[in-house]
């Protein structure tokens, strides 16, 4: 017979729980929000971590949008046919579209002074100078310390190594819009087996490479006729040496000298060739320029003009 306990107020009270079942309800309770809370914590650490990651690997390893850059100028006025590398010498060398011209005047055998630097450069060995040119006709300074040189032999295609000794003269400083300079580099070419030599030259890191070909030792400016001879009728040319040259014949055209433009490339070199040599103006006025055509009152003009592209 079961007993039924009244409250004070006459209604039933409310039937006992067996303690050890609320306890078990309670620790469930606790322990299902414990897994609960962790499953959360999880997740949220889980999200947390997996944008992390995805932040450094965007920093990290992509590069950051900097804006539109101005696309890398290159030679407008290549050799004779594309992608053909332009002679050593004081031709026309590469020019580019901003008005940026390289040259690769000369490569002359010397040898690697007895205190040197460079990778497997020992003293003594054989190697080559080869003096490079910049002209800068754009409208903006050049940081010449951006030039890079490199050279490989053309038979076998190995890569010289660069040579650092008192000889030399690095690109330094820079070159405002009208300027130019000449620089040295030296390149070990120990090992080659001829003296075949391919040359790349960079301007800086908004440039191309210009590629130019030729061989050591070999003399980068013309014969050069002696001043008491009689000069040498101009030979015919395919027309091909003038490339590159547009703005020289236009300057010459500016000063109103009017020649072929075979006639003045070819011209000009030999100019060049012989004032490397020694001679003066006035012997290479009397020996090319006179019996060429150009009036006197020109001279002097054709003179400054050629000595600006190919100096």
């Amino acid at each position: 017979m079961s007993t039924t306990t009244t409250s004070p107020q006459g209604s039933p009270a409310a039937p006992r729980r067996h303690p050890i079942r609320a306890t078990l309800i309670i620790v469930g309770c606790i322990v299902g929000g414990s897994v609960l809370t962790l499953g959360l914590l999880a997740a949220f650490f889980s999200a947390a971590f997996s944008g992390t990651a995805g932040k450094n690997a965007s920093a990290g390893h992509t590069a950051p949008a900097a804006g539109p850059s101005a696309p890398a100028a290159k030679p407008s006025s290549p050799p004779p046919a594309a992608n053909t590398p332009a002679a050593f010498g004081h031709g026309p060398g590469w020019t580019y579209s901003d008005g940026l011209t390289v040259k690769v005047t000369s490569a002359a055998a010397t040898t690697v002074d007895g205190i040197a630097a460079g990778d497997h450069v020992h003293a003594g060995d054989p190697a080559v100078m080869l003096k490079i040119k910049e002209i800068n006709r754009t409208s903006h300074t050049l940081d010449a310390s951006e030039l890079m040189v490199d050279a490989n032999a053309a038979g076998s295609g190995d890569q010289l190594s660069q040579v650092f000794d008192d000889s030399v003269s690095d690109a330094s400083g820079t070159l405002a819009p009208g300027q130019s300079g000449a620089y040295l580099v030296k390149f070990d070419t120990a090992g080659m087996a001829d003296s075949r030599l391919n040359v790349t030259v960079t301007p800086g890191f908004d440039y191309d490479p210009a590629l130019f070909t030729g061989r050591i030792g070999a003399s980068a400016e013309l014969p050069v006729a002696q001043a008491a001879q009689p000069a040498a009728p101009a030979p015919a040319y395919s027309g091909s040496q003038t490339a590159g040259s547009g703005p020289y014949l236009a300057d010459l055209a500016a000063a109103g000298i009017r020649a072929p433009a075979d006639w003045a490339v070819n011209t000009a070199e030999k100019l060049e060739a012989a004032w490397a040599a020694g001679q003066t103006e006035a012997q290479t006025n009397a020996t090319y320029l006179l019996p060429g055509g150009i009036y006197p009152s020109h001279l002097a003009a054709f003179n400054q003009i050629v000595h600006a592209h190919f100096g």
